[in-house]
């Protein structure tokens, strides 16, 4: 994998993107193994959520969103967002480096070998076939649960209704043998103890440690000649019906500044 190019006067600039709340959770743990480093995170608090938009209409905010990093000066982005990482497949990378959570399912899984294991995710995931196509050694049984991801991506605590539609899709998938499932939306990441609380011989996959693990490999050792720190920023697009900066402090002990609002940039033209 291509690492980034960087100059030694200062840290690596990462942007994280997820349409709300969903892609904290990685923005958090790359803070925690490089805390050197800014993190640019964006919501696109404007437009979510992404999950039952057509694959055609986030294409067009994903252009939005490279410019938007490239002009902040990023050296990497990483697109948190499941739905908006299949959007992305085949589109050009623009200046800086990408990586996605297509790429983060396929390294949590390379150990799985041919077993059958399931797929949890919003219904544009299903719908574009390119988690089946991007898994071809693999057996994937998917399930569209939009219900439940409405819950997650607010940050929501009912407990019972989480656990009910939790159950619900966990059966689903026992009943065609699957005993794994990989949780294809970041949003899940904030429920999962709750999630893993009803899942019983099912084993959840969380691709957050892989994606993780892109991230830091893409970026190097670089670090700053000096030992400065990067700057963070906390940027949505729009009003969001969580506190955004609230909610990475209070259960990810990750510190961002005050939200800006932000216009995203037309896209560049190649």
């Amino acid at each position: 994998m291509a690492r980034t190019r960087c100059s030694n006067s200062r840290a690596p600039i990462v942007g994280v993107f997820d349409a709300g709340i969903g892609g904290l959770p990685l923005a958090a743990a790359i803070k925690r193994a490089r805390p050197d480093v800014g993190i640019v995170y964006l919501a696109d608090s404007a437009r979510r959520p992404y999950g039952p938009q057509p694959q055609h209409a986030i294409r067009g905010y994903m252009a939005e969103v490279a410019a938007f990093f490239d002009a902040t000066g990023s050296d990497l982005w990483a697109v948190a967002c499941n739905t908006a990482s299949v959007a992305v497949q085949d589109m050009p990378i623009g200046r800086a480096a990408r990586i996605d959570m297509v790429q983060a399912i396929r390294r949590a899984t390379s150990h799985a070998g041919g077993q059958r294991f399931g797929l949890l995710a919003t219904a544009s995931t299903v719908a574009s076939g390119v988690m089946i196509e991007a898994l071809p050694d693999h057996d994937v049984v998917q399930v569209a649960t939009e219900e439940l991801l409405r819950l997650a991506e607010v940050g929501s605590t009912d407990r019972a209704a989480i656990q009910q539609l939790s159950l619900e899709a966990i059966d689903c998938l026992s009943e065609t043998g699957c005993t794994a499932a990989v949780l294809a939306c970041t949003d899940f990441t904030a429920v999962l103890p709750m999630m893993a609380e009803v899942a019983g011989m099912m084993t959840l996959i969380d691709p957050l440690d892989s994606a993780l693990d892109l991230v830091l490999e893409t970026i190097g050792e670089h670090a700053a000649a000096d030992g400065a720190h990067g700057v963070d920023r906390l940027c949505l697009t729009g009003p969001h019906p969580v506190n955004v900066r609230g909610y990475a402090r209070q259960e990810l002990g990750l510190e961002l500044p005050e939200p800006e609002i932000v216009t995203l940039p037309p896209p560049l033209r190649h």
